[in-house]
């Protein structure tokens, strides 16, 4: 079965108030990776008087805008009865391999009471990027994450999503920091793949800050093997000290 067959939906979270032209980009790369039928939840600006603000310390429009992305996803997936939805930011990008990649986690998904599932694992401590095998791809339980490009949640755990998301909104957290929150309740249903499968496209302006991510597979999928680990992450911490030093 591939990846497009194994969920009953799809949902593609799109700002089309700021990023138009990004349509073209998700079209094209859900397509590459077989997926024909999905949804676009278009999110709205988030006006300066929406009482959510004052639970954030900076300017937070986009941040909320992007969790109600999520939100109207879940309540979309609810409203249809799917039974699984998989829920992507509209600059996903998939790895080259991907349906070969996904084919090996089919069989031990059958066997892991998932509630939450993600197809990569952020780096961490100030890294850049972070270690996968170079051999095999597998699930791997996880307590924390960040970065929600593409999040796939099963049916009995989308109120207990959706909770994690208006959790953070009241903590005036960012949407991503849903991981810890739904770990802390559920421990036993957040995986990930060891492998990172899903990244964000370089060479587009984020919606969150205007930061603009660098086209070449390090940036775009932040992982790497135990070598390409053992170079990129001190020659990136390096060039940082040298421009905060500049």
């Amino acid at each position: 079965m591939t990846f497009a067959n194994y969920f009953d939906g799809f949902a593609v979270i799109h700002a089309a108030f700021v990023h138009p032209q990004r349509r073209r980009h998700f079209e094209r790369e859900l397509k590459r990776v077989g997926i024909h039928d999905f949804s676009i939840t278009e999110t709205r600006p988030v006006t300066d008087d929406d009482g959510r603000l004052r639970n954030y310390s900076g300017r937070a429009n986009g941040l909320l805008s992007l969790a109600d992305g999520f939100l109207s996803s879940i309540s979309l997936a609810e409203s249809r009865q799917w039974k699984s939805v998989v829920i992507m930011e509209d600059d996903i990008v998939f790895r080259h391999d991907f349906c070969r990649r996904w084919s090996s986690i089919e069989a031990e998904l059958s066997r892991v009471d998932w509630g939450v599932l993600t197809l990569h694992r952020a780096p961490s401590d100030g890294k850049f990027i972070v270690s996968e095998p170079i051999l095999g791809t597998r699930l791997i339980a996880i307590q924390h994450n960040t970065l929600a490009h593409c999040v796939i949640v099963r049916s009995a755990f989308y109120r207990a999503f959706a909770e994690s998301l208006q959790n953070c909104i009241e903590r005036g957290y960012p949407c991503d920091f849903f991981y810890g929150i739904f770990s802390y309740c559920y421990p036993h249903n957040l995986f990930a793949t060891n492998r990172n499968l899903s990244g964000q496209c370089g060479s587009m302006a984020s919606s969150l800050g205007g930061y603009i991510r660098k086209n070449n597979r390090y940036s775009v999928f932040r992982s790497g093997n135990p070598l390409e680990c053992a170079v990129m992450n001190p020659l990136h911490a390096g060039i940082k000290r040298m421009r905060d030093w500049l």
